[in-house]
């Protein structure tokens, strides 16, 4: 059986791209939210579009499995504030030149697609 990638039901925390690029690889999804989260200090921006093509083209998982509880309730704004830390250490230190304005509509943009397209 030929092994494909898809986007997480039971292993997600926005929309399920990191859980399934881990689940496909045989890793640990937390260290693919790692690895996307620092790829902000050296791509910005292009990050987070990456995150959205990546969402809107990868299927999801076609088998209807229960979703993972979150281990707090706080887990996903724990996510967001170490993403926001991450874009202000790479500001700081002038790795990045990107204005908070652009971050904080690519921010909205995610959001509103992620609203449009849960099911």
């Amino acid at each position: 059986m030929e092994k494909k990638l898809y986007k997480s039901k039971k292993d997600r925390i926005f929309l399920g791209v990191c859980g399934g690029i881990g689940e496909y690889l045989g890793i640990d999804p937390v260290l693919i939210r790692l690895i996307f989260i620092f790829s902000i200090l050296f791509l910005g921006p292009l990050s987070v579009l990456l995150y959205i093509i990546c969402a809107l083209v990868i299927p999801e998982e076609p088998e209807y499995s229960e979703p993972r509880s979150y281990r707090s309730d706080g887990e996903l704004l724990g996510w967001l504030f170490l993403a926001i830390g991450v874009y202000f250490l790479g500001r700081t230190f002038g790795i990045f030149h990107v204005s908070f304005g652009l971050m904080l509509a690519l921010l909205f943009i995610f959001l509103g697609i992620l609203l449009l397209f849960k099911k």
